[in-house]
């Protein structure tokens, strides 16, 4: 196996956490948002 010093599977892992905690989060604003109106 090529190792160049580049783990592409686990920047993809990564990506997805962070864009998944940021949709979380960001949905987690929102029902604040309308729980508070």
């Amino acid at each position: 196996m090529n190792t160049v010093g580049f783990e592409p599977y686990a920047f993809v892992g990564s990506v997805y956490e962070c864009t998944t905690f940021v949709s979380l989060l960001i949905l987690g604003c929102d029902t604040m948002q309308t729980h508070k109106v």
